[in-house]
């Protein structure tokens, strides 16, 4: 058989470019099909979850909470709503959809976008009901006024543009095309990142991680980004145009989280917007040449570069 000729129930393409009318996944009855996609979402939903759940998911001390509680005394919060913990919430929630993406692509159902819709449901299920849970836990304990308003609808607001990521991320992962499915893991390879990085506080104290953790967190990205890269290799103008995106993102992402994360941590702002603005933008300028953020997108266009080298060799050999 020739090595061109295209495998039952997969894409006739093997670059995953396929055409309209050429898919041909695996077939399934349509209610199948609906109960396994959205059993997919939903399981990616919890796995972004997991390491918040594995912590008992005791809401954080609040600074604006109204009344004297333990940190022990907390309610239970399904998100760990806190302005010290916005960019967990993200890599918790595009996790969730990287998982679903990839959960897709690994079974390639016939139906594609039948399947996406649905898997896209079931993460948006668990992730909408999430959210709602939490936020009425922190809506019944906040200290409400202008202060509570604005962190409130701050935290809300970016727990909404976190979903939508992850919605973003699963559509991208699971396209047809390998330079958007590629663009899609270098979106999520930092928050992804984030959430492997979080299971670390399952297991030590915030301020006690073993410093592989902390390793484990920085160069997963790296790794994570370059093994795309290294399967969409930069042969046409559109995928190498997303070599340069991947690698920008994952040079800048970092820098950028760290920057917030900063400026809504440090308490002394109270919520004055343009001295936050001003704090990220100079603490983003000033670690953009640092060497951690150089050396990630090193590793991974390193990564990159020998996958493609080693396919064209295993192509040559064959």
């Amino acid at each position: 058989m020739s090595h061109s000729a295209a495998q039952p129930g997969r894409p006739s393409h093997d670059d995953g470019d396929a055409r309209p009318g050429t898919y041909a996944g695996r077939q399934h009855p349509v209610a199948a099909l609906v109960l396994i996609a959205l059993g997919i979402g939903v399981f990616a939903g919890l796995v972004g979850l997991a390491p918040w759940a594995a912590t008992g998911m005791v809401l954080p001390v609040q600074n604006l909470w109204a009344f004297q509680t333990m940190p022990e005394d907390m309610p239970v919060a399904l998100l760990p709503l806190s302005q010290y913990m916005a960019i967990r919430i993200v890599g918790l929630m595009v996790t969730g959809g990287l998982v679903a993406a990839l959960g897709l692509r690994w079974w390639a159902p016939a139906r594609h976008w039948t399947a996406v819709g649905w898997a896209a449901a079931g993460l948006l299920l668990v992730q909408v009901a999430a959210a709602v849970q939490s936020f009425s836990v922190l809506g019944d304990g906040l200290l409400m006024g202008s202060m509570g308003d604005l962190y409130f609808y701050g935290l809300l607001a970016g727990v909404v543009a976190a979903i939508a990521a992850a919605v973003l991320v699963l559509l991208a992962v699971r396209s047809r095309s390998k330079a958007v499915a590629a663009l899609g893991i270098g979106l999520a390879a930092v928050p992804a990142g984030e959430w492997l990085f979080a299971w670390g506080e399952v297991f030590w104290e915030s301020f006690a991680l073993p410093p592989v953790v902390s390793m484990l967190g920085h160069w997963f990205p790296a790794v994570l980004a370059g093994l795309a890269l290294a399967w969409c290799p930069p042969d046409r103008m559109g995928r190498a145009a997303v070599w340069v995106v991947d690698l920008a993102l994952l040079w800048t992402v970092p820098v950028l989280f760290d920057a917030v994360a900063g400026a809504l941590g440090t308490r002394v702002f109270r919520g004055d917007l343009a001295l936050m603005q001003e704090y990220a933008a100079g603490s983003f300028t000033a670690a953009l040449d640092s060497p951690g953020a150089v050396g990630t997108v090193v590793l991974a266009a390193a990564l990159g570069v020998a996958g493609v080298l080693v396919r064209m060799v295993s192509r040559r050999t064959a």
